[in-house]
């Protein structure tokens, strides 16, 4: 399993024989604008990855066992710095 972020603004996730799909759906009470940065932990199965929204960055931890509109996500850390 490979998760990547690409020209769009979600994070996607490859298994061995098909073709990318978003892992997440942006958070629109949060104002979400993409996903970035995936970093697998450990055990291979959750990853941390960076939020943009219009009020700042989120810091978050999901798993690739998350189906899109269902998944779990728990926010590690906020910056409250704005976008320009």
């Amino acid at each position: 399993m490979i998760v990547f972020s690409g020209l769009t603004a979600y994070l996607h996730r490859v298994p061995a024989a098909a073709s990318a799909r978003p892992t997440h759906n942006l958070d629109t009470t949060r104002q979400e604008l993409n996903h970035l940065l995936p970093w697998f932990l450990p055990d291979g199965r959750h990853f941390l990855f960076l939020a943009r929204g219009v009020a700042g960055k989120y810091h978050l931890c999901s798993s690739i066992d998350a189906k899109p509109g269902a998944e779990q996500r728990v926010e590690i850390m906020k910056s409250s710095q704005e976008l320009d």
